[in-house]
């Protein structure tokens, strides 16, 4: 979905990611990582990810009905 079919205000989407994903190592991709070593001592990280777990659609339901502003899912596993 199109940020401005859903009328959000500049710079408000959210994505929601996975813990444990694995997409590369450029600063938007770490940016939601939780591996302390890809991303400690680094920076800056680009705002505005969710991360929920892997495989619990409960998460996925919980923070897609509490967030107006999700405009993407990224899923991946290892």
């Amino acid at each position: 979905m199109d940020v401005r079919e859903k009328g959000l205000p500049d710079n408000t989407a959210q994505i929601v990611v996975c813990e444990n994903n694995f997409h590369g190592k450029t600063t938007t991709i770490v940016s939601f990582s939780i591996d302390p070593e890809a991303k400690n001592h680094y920076g800056p990280f680009m705002p505005e990810f969710i991360v929920i777990p892997y495989n619990d659609a409960g998460a996925l339901e919980e923070v897609l009905n509490e967030n107006t502003t999700i405009v993407g899912f990224i899923i991946f596993s290892n």
